[in-house]
């Protein structure tokens, strides 16, 4: 059945999005990639958060490892 969504949900899904070369985008990616170091306890410079399928994900690993290997 319906479900009611809280509003804070609505007033993010009706925010404009962020384009990729938009510079607020970097600042974002930058906090994203910091706290990701922080959960997966890293400090590897290469963390990344990839909003595409899992294959996608996994390309890139190997392409970041050929770059760095």
């Amino acid at each position: 059945g319906p479900s009611d969504v809280p509003s804070r949900i609505l007033q993010a899904i009706a925010m404009p999005t962020l384009g990729h070369l938009d510079p607020d985008f970097m600042d974002l990616m930058d906090a994203i990639q910091s706290k990701l170091r922080k959960v997966f306890l890293t400090e590897n410079r290469v963390t990344l958060a990839i909003s595409a399928p899992a294959s996608a994900a996994m390309e890139r690993v190997f392409v970041t490892y050929e770059d760095y290997a």
